[in-house]
């Protein structure tokens, strides 16, 4: 008799301890049936996309690990940087903010100091605008109560000071006063002597030309030699002011160094006895304009000073900030170079080809009135998290830091695995007085408070840490 052949399915082949553990049955199961023969690893994936806190907490440590990973390659760190006239910035990117008000008005002069500027309206009218607070006393947006009422024609500010003069001659000043800067002579409080020519402001300095050349000096003239010579007097054009000195520009044409000390700056270069027709000063270096259109700079140059870019057209005019210098060509347009930490030499796309009216530069930003009477402004615009007591980025060094730390991080928890998984599985292999001894010395160690240990290890590190090294 022909036996009745059997439709049975065989049995699916076992896959071995790691297809269980990660993969799971490939047979479809009920749902009863899926519950009992879940694999761990299955079950612990869909455990975990069902907690909307745990996905959230994966995807905010995968933001955070592609920002510290990747985030140095954008935010370079020099751990030799320090600014000081940044220190203790607030957050922000309000630092070149300007009034909508000025520019309805009329853009008469900017003048940018380390955290904020003054502006003067074709009106008279005064505005203040950035990080203004440079104390926990001063804010540089409190003007002077009698400059209410008055028509201002001029401004000029200083590293943490500003001065203002008005139609009839009158200086008012504010900010800072620990090394005289605000203390004028009551002759030129209460209106100039002559006209003025020029206003300008430094490091705790002050300076006023007149168009006699006749120039007027106070502030700290232990930082700054602001001593004029007498034979210089009644021949001066413009000076300008480096971080310690000043050098000036004389009606013939010539650059002289007219303070009584001798320094980088009062050795004038060769060519300058004649045909200069404009000047500028970073912190550290010396730049002179002559008639052909060529600028020959000196001074402390390590920051691209020298770098003078090549131009069809002539330059006709300079300005000067802490560490770079921009240019008004013949044609309009502009050109700039030195420093370009905060993108201060970076002239914008939207600002080649247009013609410009004016330039107005310091310290790391740049001002440009357009001939529409529009304002383009390039340069520092602020700091997201502020900046420390060494004036260095704060969100810079949360990237810089936060990619090292992400890595102890991540290394500690590859070893803590390795050395869990190498106990676990000894202990469960052997069991028994090896499985009690390895148990007991985990507990012992997992029992132990972690406070005490940071604090020992803190006070044992960190007195072998140099002071400086702790603030890199």
């Amino acid at each position: 008799m022909e036996k009745k052949k059997t439709n049975t399915q065989k049995p699916p082949r076992t896959r071995g301890w790691f297809g269980r553990l990660f993969m799971g049955s490939r047979q479809e199961l009920s749902f009863l049936e899926e519950e009992q023969m879940m694999s761990p690893w299955r079950t612990t994936m869909r455990k975990f996309r069902e907690s909307k806190l745990s996905m959230t907490g994966v995807i905010v440590f995968l933001i955070m690990f592609l920002i510290m990973t990747f985030g140095p390659l954008v935010f370079v760190q020099d751990l030799s940087y320090a600014e000081p006239t940044q220190a203790n910035l607030a957050p922000g990117y309000n630092m070149m903010q300007y009034p909508s008000q000025l520019v309805k008005d009329g853009v008469q002069k900017i003048s940018a100091g380390k955290s904020y500027a003054v502006g003067v309206s074709q009106k008279g009218d005064v505005y203040t605008w950035g990080k203004t607070k440079i104390s926990a006393a001063i804010d540089m947006k409190n003007l002077p109560k009698d400059l209410k009422g008055a028509k201002i024609v001029d401004v000029a500010v200083g590293f943490d000071h500003a001065f203002v003069l008005d139609d009839n001659g009158r200086l008012y000043g504010w900010g800072s006063d620990r090394t005289n800067q605000l203390r004028v002579s009551d002759e030129l409080m209460f209106g100039v002597p002559g006209t003025v020519k020029q206003l300008v402001a430094g490091y705790q300095v002050t300076a006023v030309v007149l168009t006699d050349g006749t120039v007027y000096t106070w502030g700290n003239e232990n930082m700054t030699d602001i001593h004029i010579k007498p034979e210089y007097q009644g021949q001066i054009e413009k000076v300008t002011f480096t971080s310690d000195a000043m050098i000036a520009l004389l009606k013939d044409g010539s650059v002289k160094y007219v303070g009584i000390h001798n320094n980088i700056y009062s050795r004038i270069p060769e060519g300058l006895s004649e045909g200069v027709v404009d000047i500028a000063s970073t912190y550290t270096s010396v730049a002179a304009l002559k008639s052909d259109g060529s600028v020959v700079v000196w001074g402390n140059t390590i920051r691209g000073e020298r770098n003078i870019p090549q131009t069809d057209a002539k330059m006709v005019k300079l300005f000067a900030g802490q560490y770079h210098y921009t240019a008004l060509l013949e044609n309009g347009e502009i050109v700039a170079w030195g420093d370009n930490l905060f993108k201060q030499s970076t002239v914008p796309g939207s600002l080649k080809g247009k013609a410009v009216k004016d330039v107005y530069s310091g310290f790391f930003q740049n001002y440009v009135v357009k001939e529409d009477g529009k304002l383009s402004t390039f340069g520092l615009k602020g700091y997201i998290f502020g900046t420390d007591a060494l004036g260095r980025d704060i969100l810079n060094r949360i990237v810089n830091g936060g990619r090292m730390t992400m890595t102890v991080g991540a290394v500690a928890v590859i070893i803590s695995t390795i050395i869990g998984i190498i106990v676990g599985c000894v202990s469960g292999y052997f069991g028994g007085w090896v499985d009690l001894v390895l148990q007991r010395f985990t507990e012992v160690i997992n029992s132990l408070p972690f406070l005490p240990f940071a604090l020992l290890l803190s006070a044992i590190v960190g007195s072998r840490i140099e002071e400086t090294g702790a603030f890199c």
